[in-house]
C-alpha cells in the first residue's frame, strides 16, 4: 500500500454559463465564470505546494469532453481524470473507490468554490486520518468542502439529500450508524450566491489572496445595488 495521501478535486472547464450558475443569476455571466476561475486557479496553487512525496493530485473534471481542455487548463502537474455520470454521492464513490484501487493509504477530496482552502489545510486534514476513520470540512451552506477517508467506506454517499442544508448532517448520522470516527476541521464560507460572495468578503481582508483582490473593487458595487 502506497504511504502518500491522494488529493482529488473536483473541477469543470470555467466556459461562461455552465459554473457557479446561480451566482451568475445575480452578478452576471462573466463575473461568475471569472470568479470561478480566479478561485480554482488559487486553490490549485495552493496544493502545489504541497509536498510531492506527501500528496498526488487528481483532477476529476466533469465530464469525458473536458478532459483535454481541463488537461490544457491545469497544467502537467496533475493528473486528469473524468466523473463518471451519476448524481455528486456517485461521482464521489466511484472516484474514491478507484483511487484507493490504486493503493493510496488515504484519500481527499475538496471542490473549488471555496477561497480559504490552504496548503496547510489540506496538509492538516490528512494528517487527521492517522486517527479517525474520515476528515470532513463543513462549509457554512450545511455541507462540506473537504472529505477525506483512510479506506474505501462509501457507504457514507449513499442516501444523501444531496444540494440540501443537511448534507454535512446526513453523512455525520450515516458515519455514526456505521460506528466508526470522524473529525471536524474549521466551517468555511462556500460562493455559491451574491450573499455568500457579501458575506466572505465581510470577514475577509487579505489582499494576498486573488479571489479578495479580484472580488475587492466589484464588492463595492454589490454593496450599492
Amino acid at each position: 500500500m502506497r504511504t502518500d495521501c491522494a488529493l482529488l478535486i473536483f473541477v469543470k472547464f470555467p466556459q461562461r454559463g455552465m459554473v457557479k450558475t446561480r451566482l451568475a443569476k445575480d452578478t452576471g455571466a462573466y463575473f461568475a465564470t471569472e470568479f470561478y476561475r480566479i478561485c480554482t486557479e488559487h486553490i490549485l496553487s495552493e496544493t502545489k505546494k504541497l509536498k510531492k512525496e506527501n500528496f498526488t493530485a487528481y483532477i476529476y473534471c466533469y465530464s469525458n469532453s473536458e478532459v483535454e481542455m481541463v488537461s490544457g487548463w491545469v497544467g502537467k502537474e496533475f493528473i486528469v481524470k473524468a466523473q463518471i455520470d451519476g448524481d455528486l454521492g456517485e461521482r464521489m464513490s466511484r472516484s474514491f473507490n478507484e483511487i484507493f484501487h490504486e493503493g493510496f493509504s488515504k484519500v481527499l477530496i475538496i471542490g473549488t468554490d471555496v477561497p480559504d482552502i490552504t496548503s496547510d489545510l489540506i496538509n492538516s486534514a490528512a494528517l487527521k486520518l492517522d486517527k479517525s476513520d474520515f476528515v470532513i470540512g463543513p462549509s457554512s451552506d450545511g455541507g462540506y468542502y473537504l472529505l477525506g477517508m483512510n479506506r474505501p467506506i462509501t457507504e457514507i454517499f449513499h442516501e444523501i439529500n444531496w444540494s440540501t442544508s443537511i448534507v454535512l448532517q446526513n453523512t455525520l448520522d450515516k458515519i455514526k450508524s456505521l460506528e466508526l470516527k470522524v473529525d471536524l476541521i474549521d466551517e468555511l464560507i462556500d460562493i455559491d450566491t451574491k450573499n455568500d460572495l457579501i458575506n466572505w468578503m465581510k470577514i475577509r481582508s487579505d489582499l494576498n489572496n486573488p479571489v479578495y483582490k479580484y472580488l475587492a473593487d466589484y464588492y463595492k458595487k454589490l454593496q450599492q445595488s
